[in-house]
């Protein structure tokens, strides 16, 4: 009590002169600050304008006892926090207890004893002193975490949210915490609260160290235009007995990212400028020939979509004609997806990932579609048309460019069509010449076709915490490029659903006991004669994944009404997992931007039938999945 402000008030209340000169006299020598109200209802009218530290109140006074005036203290919430020493000569158990619950600090008997009476006042000061900086360090921090950019919670190893949360946690997504557990709270997608419930859990519940899991943990959300990034901090108790450190509580930080994330756009899309630019100069007559190709092809889509559209505002739709067109224009828009994934082309996979949930959605609703949803589909159509006529400019001009330098060597694949061109016009008797052109520059091995694929897979598997490797085994056999091309890009679907569905997360796999690599593997192999001129050809591609659960293929093949329950119990489990090539066909619930939504196997097997072939799977679960895939293979001539 050095500083006259750190002086600490006690009001006496006391209808007894007598009483109030002895307390007043025992307080003031030991440096207190004192006031005195004569009754309960003088006592209420002096905290109107002077908040004491501590109230010394008898019991037994006129017009208002200390009970009722207690009581009235106590319900106002501006002093309710001072407290309250009863002073009586009422010292039953009775009175104590109902003074104890009325909301008094403590209770001291008459005639008291000066030394334990200063005793208690001391400890009651004590204790209010303390309590007081704790609100006021409480009030400090709450405003200097309701300043900061940051928002953030804590919550425990049920999910649940504690008290405690900054108001930007609210600003960011749109709710206070309420009941609901902390996956459920965060905007997150359906697959990615699944995972994160999965994830905390882990944390709480693995034998892995968490320093290994937080890299699992859900990096962000989108809502509405904004991006926010999300970070986890765990909080350590110490066990005495073990001396170990264990996790008890979980501190989620939220970030807005919006303008951040804008600028790692602007830098991802400058490299995938850069990557398309160098996949182009690797062989610019076959990109240009897919630009003009799949050009085309979206132009079809649009003009063929727009009319089935009137017609489906004029008449009545057809379900299943409507059903079989769009698992058409999905299976076009997952193919070119691929495609565009090999030369860098970020625009036009974004668009396709659009277009593909949205026909998902007219799919799922087949038999009422939305007409909105149907304009929305012809609308990123049109945006795809866009960016491939904006693409194949910027690239023709670029070309030119390299074609005006003294460096001719990059343009040497447009310079080969052009003389195929004029071979196949000109010479069309000399057959040896065409033929043997086309053997020199249109026959490619395998690896041509998976060129650039298996890095992009691999950059691909970073982002879902995995690794692989990817192993094409060379062959002796080259394939003509305008026969083969197609087929070759839906095996990429293969590819992408084995990183995505198969390939399990490296920590996991340590967990299970495999290499933390998983192994994507192709090769090919003669199969059977087929007849004259012709040879079968074999291709196998395999991982080293968790397989196919068969349990919940028919849970989704009963789910999508393919059969019955019935007709389940009575399929083979190959005949179930067969059915893994139907179109459309998925266990997934949203698109990701790996393998969308799972489906893109009828396009494989599409392509296989065309050119006369066969396809089937062969898995098993927590060891992996074969695809095998007969063709028949058109003889060389010498």
């Amino acid at each position: 009590m050095d500083k006259k402000e750190d002086v600490p008030l006690i009001l006496i209340c006391d209808d007894t002169p007598k009483n109030i000169q002895v307390l007043g006299t025992i307080l003031m020598e030991k440096g207190y600050h004192v006031t005195v109200a004569e009754d309960g209802t003088d006592c209420l009218k002096m905290l109107e304008t002077v908040k004491p530290d501590l109230i010394l109140l008898d019991i037994m006074m006129p017009t208002m006892d200390g009970y009722e005036t207690c009581g009235k203290i106590k319900e106002d919430p501006d002093k309710r926090d001072i407290p309250i020493i009863f002073l009586s000569a009422k010292n039953e158990i009775d009175d104590i207890v109902k003074g104890l619950s009325l909301g008094a600090v403590d209770f001291v008997s008459k005639p008291f004893n000066s030394i334990e009476l200063l005793q208690r006042v001391r400890t009651q000061l004590e204790v209010k002193r303390s309590k007081d900086t704790i609100l006021k360090q409480k009030a400090i921090l709450s405003t200097l975490i309701d300043n900061l950019e940051e928002g953030f919670f804590i919550f425990d190893k049920k999910g649940t949210i504690q008290e405690g949360y900054s108001k930007s946690v609210e600003t960011f997504i749109g709710k206070n915490p309420g009941e609901e557990k902390v996956e459920d709270f965060i905007p997150l997608s359906e697959s990615d609260r699944d995972l994160f419930k999965k994830w905390y859990q882990k944390v709480w519940n693995s034998k892995l160290q968490i320093k290994d899991l937080m890299p699992l943990a859900p990096k962000g959300f989108k809502r509405g235009k904004s991006f926010y990034g999300l970070s986890f901090t765990p909080i350590f108790q110490e066990i005495k007995e073990t001396r170990k450190k264990t996790i008890i509580q979980m501190i989620c930080t939220i970030k807005d990212k919006t303008e951040q994330r804008k600028l790692e756009e602007i830098a991802e899309n400058e490299k995938s400028y850069v990557s398309m630019m160098l996949s182009v100069l690797q062989d610019p007559f076959s990109f240009l020939d897919f630009i003009e190709d799949q050009s085309e092809l979206i132009q079809s889509c649009l003009e063929d979509l727009r009319e089935k559209n009137e017609k489906w505002k004029a008449e009545d739709t057809d379900e299943k004609e409507m059903l079989n067109y769009f698992n058409h224009l999905f299976r076009q828009i997952h193919t070119l997806k691929a495609e565009a994934l090999k030369y860098s082309l970020n625009e036009i996979k974004k668009l396709c990932i659009e277009s593909e949930n949205i026909i998902f959605r007219v799919r799922e609703e087949a038999k009422n579609p939305k007409q909105e949803d149907i304009l929305k589909i012809i609308e990123f159509l049109q945006k795809i048309s866009g960016s491939f006529s904006k693409s194949f400019f910027s690239i023709q001009s670029f070309l030119d460019l390299i074609n005006n330098s003294e460096d001719k060597k990059s343009s040497k694949r447009i310079e080969i069509q052009e003389v195929y061109q004029y071979f196949k016009n000109k010479i069309k008797e000399e057959k040896t010449v065409i033929s043997d052109f086309e053997r020199d520059y249109f026959h490619r091995d395998i690896n041509y076709f998976f060129e650039g694929h298996d890095q992009m897979l691999k950059n691909m598997a970073i982002d879902l915490n995995k690794e692989i490797e990817i192993k094409i085994y060379p062959t002796n056999k080259t394939f003509n490029m305008k026969t083969y091309s197609h087929f070759f890009s839906t095996l990429i679907h293969i590819l992408r659903n084995a990183l995505d569905h198969g390939i399990e997360e490296k920590v996991y796999r340590k967990e299970v006991g495999k290499n933390g690599v998983g192994l994507i593997e192709v090769r090919c192999k003669d199969g059977d004669d087929k007849g004259e001129g012709e040879k079968g050809l074999v291709l196998i591609i395999s991982d080293d994944g968790a397989g196919i659960n068969l349990e919940k293929l028919k849970l989704k093949l009963v789910d999508n009404g393919v059969v019955s329950d019935q007709e389940i119990d009575k399929f083979t489990n190959d005949e179930v997992l067969q059915k893994i090539f139907m179109p459309g066909f998925s266990t997934k619930k949203e698109i990701s931007h790996i393998s969308g939504m799972g489906v893109g196997l009828d396009s494989v097997m599409h392509e296989v039938s065309k050119l006369g072939g066969k396809i089937r799977v062969d898995s098993t679960l927590g060891k992996g999945t074969t695809f095998r895939i007969d063709i028949p293979f058109l003889k060389e001539k010498a």
